[in-house]
């Protein structure tokens, strides 16, 4: 059951009631005052000014959606002429870096090995500092040998493993196949200064360790038992 409200006309006051109850019968029980019945809703008629809808009633039609018609993109004659020679230009700049890289390189070179030769060949050292540098020399070419090494590896596998148990390896791999420039240069410039220390060094060790072996083979195993 729905409840309607009315405004008392003489003091204003809205009342709730039932949709049942008759207003005409009711009193307001503030003033006292009769209420008056609310006036029937009408119906807006056609033609009514005040009738959004005129005439008859219309039908709206939606659009419809229609899919867009397929264009054919024609292609730009001089697109393959752009990338042609946005390529040649990065194949240009390239050479042109490679060549620095590889100018730079020899006079880094020809700077350290000058230097080098100096103090071991040119009397730029007493005779303490050669035999510092004959001592410390060998434990130079190592270090160098150990960054070419990760350095192989780093490029391909099979080039680490090589480097790694094959003697010299770890020279043709860098003089032949790596293109570090610098790498080559500083390596190339100390092993002037203490290559030959370090050939006469290391070609000890491999002569002990090829006598023992020999002696090893040749006794029959030595004292093992």
């Amino acid at each position: 059951m729905a409840d309607i409200e009315i405004t008392c006309p003489q003091c204003g006051k809205t009342v709730m009631v039932s949709e049942f109850a008759d207003p005409a019968l009711m009193t307001c029980r503030t003033c006292k005052a009769p209420f008056k019945a609310p006036a029937p809703a009408t119906l807006p008629q056609p033609g009514d000014p005040a009738n959004p809808r005129k005439g008859t009633a219309r039908l709206r039609v939606q659009p419809t959606m229609q899919s867009p018609v397929p264009t054919t993109v024609i292609p730009d004659v001089n697109a393959g002429t752009r990338v042609v020679a946005k390529v040649e230009h990065k194949a240009d700049v390239n050479k042109t870096v490679h060549v620095s890289h590889n100018l730079y390189s020899w006079l880094l070179f020809i700077v350290l090995a000058t230097i080098g030769a100096y103090f071991r060949y040119g009397g730029g050292l007493t005779m303490k500092g050669l035999d510092i540098l004959a001592d410390y020399g060998p434990w130079l070419a190592v270090i160098f040998h150990v960054i070419v090494v990760l350095k192989s590896f780093k490029d391909s596998i099979l080039q680490g493993v090589l480097c790694a148990i094959v003697p010299l390896y770890s020279l043709y791999y860098l003089f032949s196949v790596s293109d570090d420039f610098y790498l080559r240069a500083i390596a190339g410039g100390c092993l002037v200064a203490v290559g030959e220390d370090s050939g006469y060094f290391f070609s000890e060790i491999a002569g002990d360790m090829f006598r023992s072996i020999n002696h090893f083979i040749s006794t029959g195993g030595g004292n093992v038992r």
